[in-house]
């Protein structure tokens, strides 16, 4: 029970918690895959180990969708987060509103894509805390892709809870 009690403690000041409505803190909606019904983006949300892991991303590219989804539900989604970061927002734009990321990578096989990490963390003491992971990824200079991920610490099988071997998220 201790990872659940981990979750509900609010995100630090100015950290995206949500994506048109859905949260890594909300608990109504644990799974969720959603068609915005005027783009080609997809939101989905999953949840692990009893809501000490819950992942969101707003992806254009089906291919990046995970097999385990089947047919999306379609409505209207907001494509931002509730602070403000939002798709075709300017690489520029978002990098003076948040400042430097944790890290920065280029990828692609062109190195077409910029990926940008930023991380926020609040340990309790030594042993318990949480994570908030907010990955934006940018195609010619414009954000295509948002991905925010909660983590409580010590994490749902992770040996490090602070890696970032499995970053950025997706297939390039």
């Amino acid at each position: 029970m201790l990872s659940i009690a981990l979750a509900l403690v609010a995100a630090p000041s100015g950290v995206a918690q949500s994506i048109s409505g859905y949260s890594v803190e909300g608990r109504k909606v644990a799974q969720a895959y959603i068609m915005d019904t005027n783009s080609d983006y997809y939101l989905t949300k999953a949840v692990d180990c009893d809501f000490s892991s819950v992942n969101i991303t707003l992806i254009r590219d089906r291919r990046m969708i995970p097999d385990w989804i089947s047919s999306p539900t379609k409505e209207p989604l907001n494509l931002s987060t509730n602070t403000g970061e939002y798709i075709g927002m300017a690489l520029s734009t978002l990098m003076k509103k948040l400042g430097k990321p944790t890290k920065q990578v280029r990828r692609g096989a062109q190195s077409q894509y910029t990926c940008l990490l930023y991380r926020a963390v609040r340990m309790e003491d030594k042993t318990f805390g949480q994570r908030w992971d907010r990955t934006y990824i940018f195609k010619g200079g414009k954000l295509i892709e948002i991905n925010l991920n909660y983590q409580s610490i010590p994490g749902c099988g992770d040996s490090d809870p602070y890696s970032l071997t499995h970053w950025p998220p997706g297939k390039f």
